[in-house]
């Protein structure tokens, strides 16, 4: 298998954070997601990509994603958190890197510098089955805090 394979999982698989399971839905949607991996001499890192929208009307300085790895029976075998701060206005598509190629381009092209905040790392030495990606909670520009309701994380 090759270094630098890409961990390639169908859609019908993933569960993305904008699926509302709440009453409320939250207000910055994961509107795409990739995940790829690569090995390493005694782990493997596992790495997610999103990019996402701000549905509110107001604009948003910071979103909380948190991603579970699953394994075959939806067992929690590694989850992590990462904040992305920045000004998000209402209706606005902040990319992430769209596949594996640009997310080596990091130490080449400054422009991806700003998409590589879209992306988490996580060593795993179990390999998962698959991952759902959340949005856990997102500040407003005026202080407020959206936070997801425990109920709504469905693995």
């Amino acid at each position: 298998m090759s270094r630098h394979h890409v961990f390639a999982l169908a859609c019908a698989f993933l569960t993305l954070a904008s699926t509302p399971t709440a009453a409320e839905p939250p207000p910055v949607e994961i509107s795409s997601y990739w995940l790829f991996h690569r090995e390493k001499s005694d782990n493997v890192r596992y790495h997610v990509c999103l990019s996402f929208i701000n549905r509110s009307p107001q604009t948003v300085v910071a979103v909380r994603f948190h991603v579970y790895w699953l394994d075959a029976f939806n067992s929690t075998i590694a989850n992590g958190r990462w904040d992305r701060v920045g000004s998000f206005a209402p209706d606005v598509t902040i990319d992430g890197p769209t596949d594996e190629s640009q997310f080596y381009l990091r130490s080449y092209d400054s422009s991806f510098t700003e998409k590589l905040k879209n992306c988490a790392h996580q060593d795993i030495s179990e390999r998962p089955q698959t991952a759902h990606v959340y949005v856990d909670e997102v500040r407003f520009q005026d202080g407020t805090i959206w936070r997801r309701q425990p109920a709504a994380v469905q693995r």
